[in-house]
């Protein structure tokens, strides 16, 4: 198996889990090179990767005037950045893997898909609450027909919290947009559905905000309830909050998916799957 090289063009803290997951998977993949506008990130990452100093540069612009470094590229650089460093990119001929969510704009994702297309090059992006034991057990339920013509899909998903620990708000955050929580953290949820159910052909959705927000002046509608109608035929509902209250059954994450032939339950993401056969 040929060992993958990487690029790493962000050094946050999405970036250097990237960088880190050299230290487990050592014959797959290596970190070549690093980049980022803050040079304390910088070293904090190669305490642990020991990259020398030519392979560490000062941020997008000194990587993306180089050549071609590496097989593939990270991007884990601000949300609204990322258009531009993945054209970019893509002009040296990198493959790509951007941290969530791909863009803030949907018009800019369409554009960077179609730009990965028109060049045959691979663009992902980081949304891997698919890919866990449980999963992979509701894949073989799937596969097996014991889920059958599907009827329903449930989502869960949020952060647990309430009106007594509600963050202060931080006018300089980068959630300080009406519906920044559901374009960064919602795109884990959608993938799983879309996953499980197929694309989302009709959606209808509900944002608003609990009282401790508003009184804070905080714009993020980080109450989502969202309906849906899938490819494969059934309709499902997401539900997702961000600290505003505590869930019940399920934990912080949870997706149930209905049959005709029976109903599988994921709860906490990777914690537990549980099976019910229609007629038991």
């Amino acid at each position: 198996m040929k060992k993958l090289t990487f690029a790493v063009l962000g050094m946050g803290n999405r970036g250097t889990a990237y960088a880190g997951k050299q230290l487990k998977f050592p014959e797959e993949m290596e970190v070549v090179a690093m980049a980022d506008n803050r040079r304390v990130r910088l070293d904090a990452a190669n305490k642990y990767l020991h990259l020398p100093e030519d392979r560490l540069f000062d941020g997008a612009d000194s990587i993306l005037a180089q050549p071609k470094l590496a097989d593939i590229m990270v991007i884990a650089t601000q949300d609204a950045q990322h258009r531009e460093h993945a054209i970019r990119a893509m002009e040296l001929g990198y493959d790509l893997l951007l941290e969530k969510p791909i863009s803030n704009n949907i018009e800019e994702a369409r554009f960077m898909v179609d730009y990965a297309a028109k060049k045959g090059l691979y663009l992902g992006c980081d949304l891997n609450h698919y890919f866990s034991e449980p999963a992979f057990r509701a894949d073989q339920l799937i596969a097996d027909n014991k889920i059958g013509e599907q009827v329903y899909a449930l989502t869960k998903v949020g952060f647990n919290g309430s009106a007594v620990n509600v963050n202060p708000v931080d006018r300089n955050s980068r959630w300080q947009m009406p519906y920044s929580h559901l374009k960064a953290f919602c795109a884990h949820p959608f993938s799983v559905m879309r996953y499980f159910c197929g694309d989302i052909v009709q959606v209808q959705a509900f944002l608003d905000r609990p009282g401790v927000r508003k009184t804070a002046g905080d714009p993020m509608l980080s109450i989502n309830s969202v309906n849906c109608k899938f490819e494969k035929g059934g309709v499902g509902v997401l539900i997702s909050q961000r600290g505003d209250a505590r869930f019940g059954l399920g934990g912080w994450w949870s997706f149930e998916l209905a049959g005709t032939h029976g109903t599988f339950c994921i709860e906490n993401c990777v914690e537990k799957l549980t099976y019910w056969k229609q007629g038991q």
